[in-house]
C-alpha cells in the first residue's frame, strides 16, 4: 500500500489558530440564526410585494447579508471591548490564575481606540497582581514607568512617580 495524502495529518481550525478558534467557532456559529432569520424576512417582505420568485430568492440573500453583518458587528463590538476583558482579568486575578490575568490585561491595554481611564487601571491592576506574586514584583515598576511614559505631566504621572519611588523602597532597589 502506497503512502498518499490519506495518511497526512491535516490541520485543523485549532491548530492553524491556537486557543482564539474557539471564539471564532463560536462566533461564525452565532451567524446562523441572523442568516436564517435575514433570509426569512427578506423573502417574506419580496413575497409581500409580489415579486418573481428570482427576485424572493435574492432578497433572501440580501436579508440574510445585511443581518449576517448587522450581528458580526454587534458581536465583535462586545468581545473585543477592553472592559469585557478587564473584567475577565479581574476575575482569574482573584482566583489565583495570574497568567491569564497578566495576559487579559496586556490585551486591554493594546486593543486600539482603548479609553485611558482603561489604559491606566489595567496598569494599576497589573501593578497590584506583581506585588501579589512572588519573583515578579519588579514587573510592577516596568508597568509604572509606562504610566509616566503615556500619561506625563498629569495627575496620573505623579502618582505612578510616588508609587514608583515608594515600590523601589519596598523592593531595595537603589535610585
Amino acid at each position: 500500500m502506497s503512502v498518499g495524502n490519506r495518511d497526512e495529518y491535516r490541520r485543523t481550525v485549532f491548530d492553524r489558530h491556537g486557543p482564539e478558534a474557539a471564539q471564532l467557532v463560536q462566533t461564525v456559529s452565532s451567524l446562523a440564526i441572523p442568516i436564517v432569520a435575514g433570509a426569512l424576512v427578506g423573502g417574506a417582505l419580496a413575497a409581500r410585494k409580489g415579486f418573481s420568485p428570482a427576485l424572493i430568492v435574492l432578497s433572501m440573500f440580501g436579508g440574510s447579508l445585511v443581518f449576517a453583518v448587522w450581528w458580526w458587528y454587534f458581536v465583535t463590538m462586545l468581545s473585543y471591548n477592553a472592559r469585557t476583558r478587564i473584567r475577565a482579568a479581574d476575575l482569574y486575578a482573584k482566583s489565583g490564575m495570574r497568567e491569564k490575568a497578566e495576559l487579559l490585561y496586556h490585551v486591554a491595554q493594546r486593543l486600539p481606540r482603548v479609553a485611558s481611564s482603561d489604559d491606566i487601571y489595567a496598569s494599576n491592576r497589573l501593578v497590584d497582581l506583581y506585588l501579589a506574586w512572588p519573583g515578579h514584583e519588579t514587573k510592577g515598576l516596568r508597568e509604572l514607568r509606562r504610566l509616566i511614559d503615556t500619561y506625563p505631566e498629569t495627575d496620573v504621572a505623579a502618582r505612578a512617580r510616588a508609587g514608583l519611588v515608594n515600590l523601589k523602597g519596598q523592593l531595595g532597589i537603589a535610585e
